[in-house]
């Protein structure tokens, strides 16, 4: 049974000594040697465990960040480790969200993937989300958490997007058609007579559907990578050599996992009529999702510890 959460204040004063840089690439002894500048620290950090573990579906409650305060609530520590070390690793944040689940995280005991803790924290100045999110929280887990973690470069299963041999079946975006604008633009009413540009892929019944408009093939590409809404398990490279923006819709079964997951809420989402995502896109783009091995990180944890209490 879980105790109470207990909240902890402590001024990050320390240093700790780590492995140099804090993480070693494997395959680089030589780097174990050099000196490191060190991360930039928040002034006061609180931590306390939540109650209850975190479940297979479970994404924790997210990040509020505001400049020099940020709150990450309920994560588990290996979600804390990829935001800190895949996602924002040098201060800047990564423009493909797959490359946390497509980054694998060895080592550490089991409570990292359950046990959830809330991580509230106060910075001198004001420093980026990414920064925050990044080198600082990397400095709070291996102070408070102990972690010991380091890198590696191996050979990981991937999928190459490549043109069909009949070609590319896309739609060239047509500029004026429509107004392309990220969401907080979007959140104002578009100009009389024009309309923003499709964005968001939605559902059709028992299939699935993606239908997004004056997209770039990368775009694309990072939407699909490690993307298990659409049933894709490992990271996609773009192969295409396609330039340019594209009218992107492709009409596809959900995965298994969707399925059930409808399924065990009461929404029974019907038989799919589309074919699978893999099919779909050699039918309906003329683009082929071809498996292969790639080069990719790796991250092994050698220590972890439940933090302080004091």
């Amino acid at each position: 049974m879980l105790s109470r959460p207990t909240v902890k204040v402590r001024h990050l004063g320390k240093t700790l000594i780590t492995l140099p840089g804090i993480i070693s690439v494997l395959s680089s002894p030589a780097l174990h040697s050099q000196s490191q500048p060190p991360k930039p620290k928040f002034e006061v950090a609180s931590i306390h465990r939540c109650a209850g573990d975190m479940g297979p579906n479970d994404r924790g409650g997210g990040v509020t960040a505001i400049p020099g305060r940020i709150t990450i609530t309920c994560q588990n520590v290996l979600g804390l480790i990829q935001l800190a070390y895949v996602m924002n690793a040098n201060g800047v944040r990564s423009t493909n969200p797959g490359v946390v689940l497509s980054t694998p995280i060895e080592g550490g005991p089991g409570w990292i993937n359950s046990e959830r803790y809330t991580i509230s924290a106060i910075a001198e100045g004001n420093p980026s989300r990414p920064v925050m999110e990044g080198p600082m929280l990397q400095e709070i887990l291996e102070d408070r958490f102990q972690l010991k973690i380091r890198r590696g470069s191996r050979e990981l299963p991937i999928y190459e997007l490549t043109v069909a041999k009949g070609g590319a079946k896309i739609k060239p975006f047509v500029e004026g058609s429509c107004i392309r604008a990220t969401p907080p633009e979007r959140a104002n009413p578009a100009p009389v007579g024009q309309r923003y540009c499709k964005t968001d892929p939605a559902g059709r019944g028992p299939n699935m559907l993606t239908d997004v408009e004056g997209v770039t093939i990368e775009e694309y590409v990072r939407s699909l990578s490690m993307n298990p809404v659409v049933g894709i398990d490992r990271p996609v490279v773009d192969k295409t050599g396609l330039t340019g923006r594209f009218n992107i819709r492709v009409e596809f079964a959900p995965p298994a996992n969707i399925a059930a997951i409808l399924r065990s809420k009461g929404q029974d989402p019907g038989e799919p009529t589309a074919p699978a995502l893999p099919d779909a896109i050699e039918d309906q783009l003329g683009l082929i999702l071809k498996a292969v091995k790639g080069s990719g990180d790796y991250y092994v944890i050698d220590r972890v510890e439940r933090p302080s209490e004091n």
